[in-house]
C-alpha cells in the first residue's frame, strides 16, 4: 500500500503544472478548439483568416462587436440577434466565423437560406429543421440572393423561429444600417432589434490594407 502511496506523490508531484505552463496549455486548448469548430469553414474565409481567428489575432470593429454580442448573449434575458452591416472588406464575415470557433455553430450562405425556405424538398426541409435547433447560426452575405422578396420571406420565418430558446443569431450584408432597416418587414425588425441589434461597420476597406 505504501508503495502505491509513493507512485500516486510521485505522479502528483510530476503532474502539476506553474501558472505558465497554464496558461500555455489552455491557449493550446483554444487553439485546437477553434481549429476544429472551423473545419467546414474552408470555402468561406482564407488559410490567413483562420489562423487569425485561431491565435486570437482578430482585432477589427466587426469583431469587437461579435466579441460583445457574445458576452451580452450569456447573460439569461441577454441578446439573441446581431446583424453586421456596411460595406465590403470590414471584416463582417470573419468576425462571424469568430463567432463560430468560439462557440461552435452553423454557417450558411445567405442564397442557401433562401432556398431553404422557398423550396419544397426534402433537403430544404432538413436544412430549415437544423437552422431552427441550432443553437449559434450565422446567415452570411444577405443582399446577394437572387431573389430578395423570397429572402425577406425567409428571414421573417427564420426569425420568427429562432426567437427565444437561447439560440444566437448572427446575420452579415453589405447594406448600411438605414437600408437594412427599410428593407426588412416591421415584425421581423422589431424582433431582431427587440433582442438585437444591426450594427454599421464602418471604417477602412480591410481588403484593401492587407488584414481581416
Amino acid at each position: 500500500m505504501s508503495d502505491l502511496r509513493d507512485v500516486l506523490a510521485d505522479l502528483s508531484e510530476r503532474w502539476v503544472m506553474s501558472p505558465a505552463e497554464e496558461q500555455a496549455y489552455e491557449a493550446d486548448r483554444m487553439r485546437r478548439e477553434r481549429r476544429l469548430n472551423l473545419a467546414k469553414m474552408a470555402e468561406v474565409i482564407t488559410d490567413t483568416d483562420l489562423e487569425r481567428i485561431v491565435n486570437d489575432r482578430v482585432d477589427t470593429y466587426a469583431s469587437k462587436v461579435i466579441r460583445r454580442f457574445l458576452v451580452a448573449a450569456a447573460k439569461p434575458d441577454g441578446a439573441r440577434f446581431c446583424w453586421l452591416s456596411g460595406a465590403t472588406g470590414r471584416g463582417k464575415t470573419v468576425a462571424a466565423c469568430l463567432a463560430i470557433a468560439i462557440e461552435r455553430g452553423r454557417y450558411i450562405s445567405a442564397e442557401s437560406l433562401c432556398l431553404a425556405y422557398n423550396a419544397k424538398t426534402p433537403e430544404a426541409a432538413a436544412l430549415r429543421e437544423h437552422a431552427r435547433h441550432c443553437r449559434l447560426l450565422v446567415v452570411d452575405d444577405v443582399g446577394t440572393e437572387k431573389d430578395h422578396d423570397a429572402m425577406r420571406h425567409a428571414l421573417h420565418q427564420l426569425v420568427d423561429m429562432r426567437q427565444g430558446n437561447n439560440r444566437l443569431t448572427i446575420i452579415t450584408g453589405n447594406e448600411s444600417r438605414d437600408k437594412v432597416r427599410a428593407w426588412l418587414d416591421p415584425r421581423t425588425l422589431e424582433r431582431i432589434e427587440h433582442q438585437g441589434g444591426i450594427v454599421e461597420c464602418k471604417g477602412d476597406n480591410l481588403r484593401r490594407r492587407g488584414a481581416a
